[in-house]
């Protein structure tokens, strides 16, 4: 069997204005995602690693859109973890949309989601789960049986590259 290339796949979730044990707690569970998807060949992009706005104040904010925005248009899928409310995520929820890249919303059993990002004509599923050990699981599970979908759906389009919109000198490539 031809060795495949890791799927890239991007998290969104909250980052502003959450309370330093908040910011702990979600970025912990960020990287227990991030672990579960190497398990499965995905390379999970956290943008809390490279354009968050308490760890990285000095990134500009057109470098945080453009970076970021890169980053959606370059995933094979994104995943929107729903925990607390979020500025960005919307943002980042339309510019899959706009792209075709699926998303998949992480929902926590009591975070109530906006009808907004839910009704977005994104290619999507809704992960409802009661605790961590139980998005665990069903994330895995989605892995498992989603993989092979999502190779064949970037074999028939190709890598995707990103269009070149708001493209800057002064930006970092952190792919």
């Amino acid at each position: 069997m031809e060795e495949q290339t890791p799927l890239r796949a991007y998290l969104a979730t909250s980052l502003t204005e959450l309370s330093e044990k908040q910011r702990r707690e979600i970025h912990d569970l960020c990287r227990e995602l991030k672990t579960i998807c190497a398990e499965n060949h995905v390379s999970l992009y956290l943008p809390f690693d490279f354009t968050d706005p308490v760890a990285h104040p000095h990134v500009t904010n057109p470098a945080v859109y453009v970076t970021d925005r890169k980053q959606v248009i370059t995933s094979d899928l994104l995943f929107v973890l729903c925990t607390k409310g979020s500025y960005g995520v919307g943002q980042e929820n339309e510019i899959a949309a706009a792209h075709g890249v699926p998303v998949v919303y992480l929902i926590q059993n009591d975070c109530t989601v906006s009808h907004m990002l839910l009704g977005s004509d994104a290619r999507s599923r809704e992960i409802k789960y009661a605790d961590t050990a139980d998005l665990f699981s069903q994330l895995t599970e989605f892995l498992s049986t989603t993989i092979s979908a999502l190779h064949q759906r970037r074999k028939a389009l190709g890598e995707p590259v990103p269009l070149g919109i708001g493209a800057s000198n002064d930006l970092v490539d952190f792919t």
